[in-house]
């Protein structure tokens, strides 16, 4: 979640992140790949960013680099290695990516009042 203080609000240049950054956790015990679907990200009063901070060992293949969030795309953030310990037994290791989402206002008005629904989807798919 994005919160806007007054002060964010009469900014023309703020650059507001997430207050917690979400961790998405992953279990798999085929290679994977994670994307983000944005075809329901609704109105945005600014530039929506997102960012991976940080990833696990199974995850082998992302970027850190700031990525600007459109509308109906899909993003693969990540790929990676079955995280399983034990294959007869069934055990999983847990990984994880932590991501960050931030909103940069360079239009040099002020950003407009309102409750803004931003949702995006992550998807998992096997990654063959």
């Amino acid at each position: 979640m994005i919160s806007l203080t007054p002060d964010d609000v009469f900014n023309t240049a703020a650059n507001v992140s997430n207050t917690v950054s979400p961790q998405i956790n992953i279990k798999s015990n085929k290679k994977w790949k994670l994307v983000m679907d944005t075809s329901n990200l609704g109105a945005l009063i600014g530039n929506y960013y997102f960012q991976i901070l940080s990833a696990t060992s199974h995850v082998n293949d992302y970027s850190t680099n700031p990525v600007k969030l459109e509308a109906n795309q899909q993003y693969t953030l990540a790929k990676g290695v079955g995280t399983y310990t034990t294959p007869i037994t069934g055990s999983y290791s847990q990984d994880y990516i932590l991501l960050k989402y931030y909103l940069i206002n360079n239009s040099g008005a002020f950003l407009q009042e309102g409750n803004y629904k931003n949702y995006v989807k992550y998807i998992l798919q096997e990654d063959g």
